[in-house]
């Protein structure tokens, strides 16, 4: 077995002469006086050391610079960080040309940069796809080949794109290339002018104005445009540290449609006389999901999961449940806050697994009784929407509400339940009020600092059915 060579420069000798054979001298004479990777890495690093010293320091550092000072070190860097792509493609390639996926067992460069380096599958898919058209390769007698997309491929070597930029447009080139009615003279003209527009937009405008260019060259459309909405149709979430989920993927035009359809409406502003919507308009979309979801659970009609219809496990300590503090384990490993879980009880089909300080079962509770279809029509007829006062959610877009949470020993009675919307139901506590049952009809005390007497007040809906 050769043995493994662990000086750099003797790896160098070693390539060279590999290159020197290949394509004759004057290629090594040149190599041979440069740096090799790894030493001109740890150059890299000590200057990067340099770098952040100066610029943390509390005395000469970012921090002591004028608005015009920062900004310029801001856009310069951010030109020197864009030509880190460069290395990128150097590796891609490298790696393409030694086989080195085959020896970490991939099956591709892609996937091995995701495994070996911890990438997100996308990105490690678009370095790949960036270096295969924007990289200078060579012959087998030593001449160079420019890379397909020299225009932008110059824009990268000027530090005047980022790797999003400039994989979205080779991405929107390598589409147009299945536009059939464009030439090959269009083509390098769209190249012109997708590059030439890197340094003003961002991907997103990006796309717009290749998709404005597909239109010019063919303004009847394409048949393949269908078939590659579909073909990238995604839906992908993963778990965050901190008990979060992300959620990312890309929609059909149809399935978009829909999507907007459903939420748009139940993602408007929800203010009344006595609270104002402070959520951004992505948190209302994310709230009109939920309330989609909800209502999925409500329905009762879910897939199964092992033979048993999908139910929300909820593992939680005596101690937590009887203090309302501390967190519970979801059956997916997450964790959420204890008032969270009591939360979840009004909406979905709820297992609770009580446990000892020692980790001991104590108890394993029933499947809780959601409200039957006869006590949410009493509920509609009652409450006819959200019960907050001056909300206007409608009654099919709320969710029944525990006014003495299931899990603190609250029943599934009329006389403890009553309508919420999203937004009321996950932030009425945070907002400091409380709901309380007077003569059957569910009231609402503010909180002192918006009413110092607490008067327990009532949707105005209600107040008609007393008149």
């Amino acid at each position: 077995m050769p043995a493994v060579l662990s000086d750099p420069a003797a790896s160098v000798v070693g390539t060279s002469k590999k290159i020197e054979k290949q394509y004759g001298s004057d290629v090594t004479m040149s190599i041979g006086a440069a740096l090799a990777p790894s030493q001109a890495l740890a150059e890299y690093e000590a200057a990067l050391d340099r770098l952040i010293e100066a610029s943390t320091n509390p005395l000469t550092g970012l921090v002591c610079l004028d608005h015009q000072g920062q900004t310029d070190f801001l856009v310069e860097f951010e030109r020197i960080r864009n030509r880190m792509g460069l290395v990128d493609n150097a590796i891609v390639n490298a790696s393409n040309a030694t086989d080195l996926p085959d020896f970490h067992h991939k099956r591709v460069t892609a996937d091995m940069l995701t495994d070996l380096l911890r990438l997100d599958p996308h990105v490690a898919a678009a370095r790949v796809r960036v270096a295969k058209h924007l990289s200078t390769t060579w012959s087998p007698t030593g001449e160079p080949i420019p890379p397909r997309f020299a225009e932008l491929a110059a824009r990268q070597a000027a530090g005047e794109a980022t790797g999003s930029q400039l994989d979205r447009v080779v991405k929107e080139l390598l589409r147009l290339d299945k536009v059939k009615a464009a030439t090959d003279e269009q083509r390098a003209v769209a190249e012109v002018v997708l590059a030439g527009a890197v340094p003003d937009v961002g991907p997103r405008d990006l796309g717009g104005l290749a998709a404005r260019i597909r239109d010019h060259i063919d303004p009847d459309g394409q048949v393949p445009d269908d078939d590659y909405n579909s073909a990238t149709r995604r839906l992908n979430w993963g778990d965050n540290d901190d008990g979060s989920v992300w959620l990312t993927g890309r929609f059909t035009a149809e399935a978009g449609e829909k999507v907007k359809v459903v939420l748009e409406p139940l993602a408007r502003l929800n203010e009344s006389p006595d609270e104002l919507d402070l959520r951004s308009a992505e948190q209302r979309r994310h709230d009109a999901l939920e309330t989609v979801l909800d209502r999925t659970l409500r329905a009762g009609d879910q897939p199964s999961v092992g033979g048993v219809p999908a139910t929300v496990l909820l593992n939680v300590s005596a101690e937590d449940l009887t203090s309302g503090t501390g967190s519970v384990e979801l059956g997916s490993g997450q964790r959420v806050s204890t008032q969270t879980a009591k939360r979840m009880t009004d909406e979905a089909s709820i297992v609770s697994v009580l446990f000892a300080p020692n980790g001991e079962v104590l108890d394993q509770g029933r499947k809780c009784r959601l409200a039957t279809t006869a006590q949410t029509y009493a509920l509609i007829a009652r409450d006819k929407g959200c019960s907050f006062p001056g909300c206007t959610v409608p009654p099919q877009w709320a969710q029944r509400h525990h006014i003495t949470s299931w899990l603190d020993g609250g029943l599934t009675d009329i006389n403890n339940l009553t309508l919420v919307c999203h937004f009321h139901h996950h932030n009425f506590g945070r907002l400091g009020w409380s709901c309380r049952m007077i003569d059957g009809l569910p009231h609402w005390i503010p909180p002192e600092a918006k009413d110092p007497s607490r008067i327990p007040r009532l949707n105005l809906r209600l107040q008609r059915m007393r008149i």
